[in-house]
C-alpha cells in the first residue's frame, strides 16, 4: 500500500544519506561524486515519466476528439526538446557564460565536449538529466494551449521554449557563472527553473492564442 511505498522511499533516502556520510568521512570526494552521478542517472527516468503524467492530465481535461492530438504533441514535444537541447540548449545553459556576464552560455554548442569515445563522464550525465528537465518545462506549455494550436505552431513554440527560454533561465540559475547563481539564488528541485518557467510559458501561450471556440 501507500505506507509500504513511503517506507521504501524513506529507506532509499536513508541509504543515500549514509553512503554520502561514509564517503565524506573517508575523505573520498570521488566516491561522493560517483554517488551523485548514480543518483542523477536514477532520477532521470523518473523525471522523464513526467511527460506521461502531463500527457494523461491534458488528455483527461480536453474533449475526446482532441485526445490523440494532445498525445501526439506530447511525443513531438519530447523529440523536439531533446534534439534542440543537444544542438543549442545545453550549450546555452551550461556553457561558459562568463563572456556574457552570466546571461547565456557560449560553449558546448552542437554537442561539442559531450562525447569522449565510449566513456560516460560527468558532463554527459548532466546533459541527460537536464534534457529531461528541459522537456518537462516545454511540455507544461502544451496544457495551457491545448485544443487551440495546430501541430506546426506547437512545434515552433516547443522548440523556442527548449532552445532559448528554458536554456536561458537554467543558465541564470544553475550555471556557475549565471548572474542569479552568483547572487545566491537557490532553486529547489527545479521548482523555479522548470515549473515556474513552464507555467509562465503556458500563461503567455494561453494569453496569445486566446480562449477556445465557444468558451
Amino acid at each position: 500500500g501507500s505506507s509500504d511505498t513511503l517506507f521504501r522511499l524513506l529507506r532509499l533516502f536513508q541509504f543515500w544519506h549514509d553512503m554520502e556520510v561514509q564517503a565524506r568521512a573517508l575523505e573520498d570526494p570521488l566516491g561522493t561524486a560517483v554517488l551523485g552521478r548514480v543518483w542523477e542517472l536514477r532520477s532521470a527516468p523518473h523525471i522523464f515519466l513526467m511527460q506521461a503524467g502531463f500527457a494523461l492530465v491534458e488528455a483527461g481535461t480536453c474533449r475526446s476528439k482532441n485526445v490523440i492530438s494532445i498525445l501526439i504533441k506530447n511525443i513531438a514535444d519530447l523529440l523536439v526538446a531533446t534534439v534542440l537541447w543537444f544542438i543549442l540548449g545545453f550549450g546555452f545553459a551550461f556553457g561558459d557564460a562568463a563572456p556574457t556576464k552570466g546571461l547565456i552560455g557560449t560553449t558546448h554548442l552542437l554537442g561539442t565536449g559531450l562525447l569522449h569515445g565510449t566513456a560516460v563522464d560527468d558532463m554527459l550525465v548532466t546533459w541527460l538529466i537536464q534534457s529531461t528537465f528541459c522537456a518537462t518545462a516545454a511540455t507544461i506549455v502544451s496544457g495551457g494551449i491545448a485544443e487551440r494550436t495546430d501541430m506546426r505552431g506547437y512545434v515552433i513554440v516547443s522548440g523556442f521554449m527548449s532552445s532559448v527560454v528554458f536554456s536561458s533561465v537554467a543558465c541564470w540559475c544553475w550555471n556557475p557563472d549565471g548572474w542569479l547563481q552568483k547572487r545566491g539564488f537557490l532553486d529547489l528541485a527545479g521548482s523555479a527553473v522548470v515549473h515556474v518557467t513552464g507555467g509562465f510559458g503556458a500563461l503567455c501561450g494561453a494569453w496569445f492564442v486566446g480562449p477556445g471556440a465557444g468558451r
